[in-house]
């Protein structure tokens, strides 16, 4: 993707879903991520950023928060089993 390899890539929803880790928290790498996403975006691809530690600590919404980003439907959460 334009000469950078993105963390999850919807073509079809134009979305660079991208999962940041420690590395992420300084400020050489803010300033190249902020160069990074201005060059996917000129692109008409839009980015949307999340920390590992929500991917893992709650999944779900992360996942929810990129189907309303798609425009798509919300899946409904499983119930209790009875």
């Amino acid at each position: 993707m334009f000469g950078y390899i993105a963390d999850f890539y919807c073509e079809e929803g134009d979305l660079c879903v991208e999962v940041d880790g420690s590395a992420h928290r300084n400020f050489v790498a803010e300033e190249y991520d902020r160069f990074r996403d201005a060059v996917v975006r000129a692109k008409g691809i839009a980015i949307h950023r999340v920390s590992n530690q929500d991917v893992f600590a709650n999944l779900p919404l992360v996942l929810e928060g990129i189907l309303k980003i798609l425009g798509g439907p919300c899946p409904s959460r499983p119930g209790p089993r009875s």
